[in-house]
């Protein structure tokens, strides 16, 4: 006797009805598909007319909008457009932060006898805020001003190495915005910000079993950036010098591609790279609170023990500049005071650099974000 095969219930008749169902959903999902693509068109359309339409573009609503469309742009698009810009801005944004002595050829080098004094400071914008106010509150001090816009400690420290031939300071100063730590992990600002993506480089460093290493960028001057733009197999160097030392690269963000034409995929974008790097950023700033097991803390550390000891090898005293801000602050910053203090006697002028600090916050020099601003002798 044949037992039934569970496959000839394929055989059996359709119910009245089933087939007249699955053809009408079949046109709903047809129909809201239809609707979806239409929606997204007009969509796109619209978009697109806000970013090209000058009258609508300008408008209140229109200005932020556009902007924020625009930062979904590639990377290396934005780049290009903006080496070939007129806009003094944007000029300002790729000129900025090019470890090249060339460029600082006009920087106060001697001390005068006016300036008696001379103090070399690398850092950033708050640094260079600092710095400003050091020489109007005595003008005894030359200042020799070497910054990055919100450049990381690396930047400062390769800005250090590649200047200590170039003048005669007795005083070296490297600031430091904690807030800025995770810059630590990138090799150029181009990776790091969304909103305006500087182009200068700097070498990635890193701590290998105790020991410092670092990479550096192919690319590293202003005209090599260029050249760079139309070389593609310089282009190709620096892109993979990012794949593997930069850890805010994604080649999904920085190259270009088709997706670069809708502007609802950059939107889609810019939202993506917004979290991503702050799913980066907030590992790092996070173990602030534990300074000693971090290992952005122990680099730089590092970085600030170098700089002392070759300041001093050239005769220098090496002084660091930390600031807080209220989004980070925390026990890092006297973590790292601790940990440079060993074996380091006070500078006989460390009232006096408190008092221009404080001064120079007073004052809003170092901006809204400004809370604490401490000065330590680098060892």
């Amino acid at each position: 006797m044949h037992q039934v095969n569970s496959s000839t219930s394929s055989s059996e008749p359709v119910q009245p009805g089933q087939s007249s169902r699955s053809g009408a959903t079949a046109a709903s999902l047809a129909a809201t598909l239809c609707w979806t693509i239409l929606w997204l068109a007009g969509m796109e359309a619209a978009c697109q007319r806000l970013i090209r339409v000058e009258a609508i573009r300008e408008t209140p609503v229109g200005r932020p909008l556009a902007a924020y469309l625009e930062r979904g742009e590639s990377t290396v698009r934005r780049l290009r457009s903006a080496w070939v810009s007129d806009d003094p801005n944007v000029q300002a944004m790729i000129d900025a932060g090019w470890i090249d002595r060339a460029r600082w050829r006009a920087l106060p080098a001697q001390r005068t006898a006016a300036t008696p004094h001379l103090a070399a400071f690398y850092g950033n914008s708050f640094t260079r805020q600092i710095a400003t106010e050091v020489g109007r509150l005595d003008p005894a001090v030359g200042i020799r001003m070497i910054f990055g816009p919100v450049a990381p400690a690396s930047h400062a420290y390769a800005c250090f190495l590649e200047d200590r031939a170039e003048h005669d300071a007795d005083a070296v100063v490297m600031g430091v915005v904690l807030e800025m730590l995770p810059g630590l992990y990138s090799m150029t600002r181009s990776t790091v910000s969304v909103v305006e993506p500087s182009p200068y480089t700097f070498p990635r460093y890193w701590l290998e079993n105790g020991v410092l290493e670092s990479a550096e960028p192919p690319v590293r001057r202003f005209e090599e950036f260029g050249r760079a733009l139309a070389d593609p197999e310089l282009w190709a160097a620096h892109l993979s010098a990012l794949e593997r030392h930069d850890a805010f690269y994604s080649a999904a963000i920085y190259d270009e591609s088709w997706l670069d034409e809708l502007t609802l995929a950059r939107m889609l974008k810019s939202a993506w790279a917004i979290g991503r790097h702050r799913a980066i950023e907030g590992p790092v700033l996070a173990g602030l609170a534990e300074p000693e097991s971090s290992e952005a803390v122990a680099l730089l550390v590092e970085l600030l023990r170098r700089f002392g000891e070759q300041a001093r090898a050239d005769g220098r005293r090496p002084l660091v500049l930390l600031i807080d801000t209220p989004t980070v602050s925390s026990g890092a910053s006297r973590y790292v005071r601790d940990q440079l203090a060993r074996g380091t006697s006070r500078p006989r002028h460390r009232r006096d650099l408190r008092r221009i600090a404080a001064a120079a916050t007073s004052r809003g020099l170092c901006g809204p974000v400004a809370e604490k601003v401490g000065w330590i002798e680098a060892p």
